[in-house]
């Protein structure tokens, strides 16, 4: 480990007086790019509502074969569709059949500008309230609760098949009508964040080199961060078995130059705190350790507000699964108790 004074030795002797402690350079280690983890720079978490579309009150449909359709339906999938039932046969209904996609946005879009829809466009955002009804589209065609009538051949169509799919288009209009009569948004609230506009996501391999006049401890492979300070030896503890656990593919020792914060209210005031660890396991999961020796009120606080956090992180989907542990005690068994592994 190298190190630098803030003089230099023959300075200090002229001056006379003490000599200038040493301090120690603590920076991103070069190689190690396989053990950075990032996470989003929040500067709040909000609760807000977020309607949610789903069948569970949306009921049977039978469906009979009919060659009726609409203007929008030979909008959208083609003028093949006025095709007379004796002609039907002589279709190439590899070629003319929608594409499954195509076939479900049609029904996402002809839900979404009818006016029965109107209260329920209002309820949610629009480019999300399409994705979510794409979604529900396919998924009741292919659920329990849409089957054809039992004196077909089928019950049930594989929309990865085109005259499965040159059914369903006859059949768009009946179903959009059904799902209309039926498709209620549940009301849900949600974690929502907002996000530093200067640094949205923070990183290990983001943290500028800072010295300390503290000898710091050098880590190994599975950390970003070439050495560490540690408040305690129960700290130091905890990252060497961490770097000795299989199941640990990355770990970080958090500090205020790592920068991972999270802010909590305790005893009514607004303060923010620095969880001790940054542990990423070969599951893929994101773990936040705390190493805490007690269990008082503002530690109970802090793991609150830690667990929001990482739910709220979670919610992104871009970070991957988070989840807040505390350890109360250094023994390999509390540890791996902690991590869930």
């Amino acid at each position: 480990m190298g190190q630098t004074s803030g003089r230099s030795a023959a300075t200090s002797s002229d001056g006379g007086g003490e000599p200038p402690r040493p301090t120690y350079p603590i920076a991103v280690a070069p190689g190690r790019e396989a053990a950075e983890i990032a996470w989003p720079n929040i500067v709040r978490i909000d609760t807000v509502d977020d309607p949610e579309l789903t069948l569970d009150n949306v009921g049977e449909l039978t469906l009979e074969p009919t060659l009726t359709v609409s203007a929008q339906m030979v909008q959208t999938l083609g003028e093949w569709m006025k095709v007379e039932p004796g002609d039907l046969y002589r279709l190439d209904i590899a070629a003319m059949a929608p594409r499954r996609q195509t076939l479900l946005f049609t029904m996402a879009k002809a839900l979404l500008e009818s006016p029965a829809f109107e209260a329920k466009r209002r309820a949610m955002a629009v480019p999300r309230l399409f994705a979510a009804l794409v979604r529900l589209a396919g998924d009741f065609l292919a659920s329990e609760k849409c089957h054809w009538g039992e004196n077909l051949f089928w019950q049930k169509v594989d929309l990865d098949i085109p005259e499965a799919r040159l059914a369903y288009a006859y059949q768009l209009g009946v179903v959009v009508q059904h799902l209309l009569g039926h498709l209620t948004p549940k009301e849900r609230r949600v974690l929502s964040i907002v996000r530093d506009s200067r640094a949205p996501t923070l990183s290990t391999a983001r943290m500028r080199t800072w010295h300390t006049t503290r000898e710091p401890v050098p880590t190994g492979p599975k950390s970003q961060i070439d050495a560490a300070v540690y408040d305690s030896s129960w700290e130091r503890g905890v990252a060497e078995r961490l770097a000795g656990m299989e199941a640990v593919r990355a770990y970080v020792r958090n500090d205020r130059h790592v920068g991972l914060r999270v802010r909590y209210v305790s005893q009514g005031l607004a303060r923010l705190y620095i969880p001790d660890f940054v542990v990423r396991l070969a599951t893929g999961e994101t773990v936040v350790l705390e190493v805490k020796g007690q269990d008082d009120r503002t530690a109970r606080d802090k793991h609150e507000a830690l667990k929001r956090w990482c739910a709220a992180v979670t919610a992104l989907h871009d970070f991957g699964r988070w989840r807040a542990a505390r350890v109360m005690s250094a023994t390999p068994l509390a540890l791996h108790g902690a991590l869930g592994v």
